[in-house]
């Protein structure tokens, strides 16, 4: 359980400037992988699980305009580090990855 819970301790983060204001995004594209019970699609086809309640309310919260796709880890991963305003979630933070990301918001603690 407490690997667990180190793993949840996993953050947010953004591959984006913050110092663009929100209203230059047209859209954020938020990518993720299958990883029940925190993110995977549900019945309807609808990307749902605990981390990724989280998310969509923050960014609901904030007026973020966002768009969610699920991806194999190394495409998610590869569009995080690649692709100007991407946010992936959730993903371990790492000594080497500190550097290579904007590490935002834990998930849990």
């Amino acid at each position: 359980m407490k690997l667990i819970r180190l793993i949840l301790c996993l953050t947010v983060l953004l591959n984006c400037c913050w110092e663009v204001s929100v209203e230059t995004i047209s859209k954020l594209k938020v990518v993720i992988e299958h990883w029940p019970p925190y993110s995977f699609k549900n019945d309807k086809g609808e990307i749902v699980g605990e981390v990724t309640a989280k998310v969509k309310r923050l960014l609901e919260s904030a007026s973020v305009p966002y768009e969610i796709s699920m991806l194999p880890w190394a495409r998610a991963l590869n569009n995080a580090q690649n692709e100007p305003n991407t946010l992936i979630y959730s993903i371990y933070r790492t000594k080497s990855r500190e550097p290579y990301f904007q590490w935002f918001c834990p998930i849990s603690t």
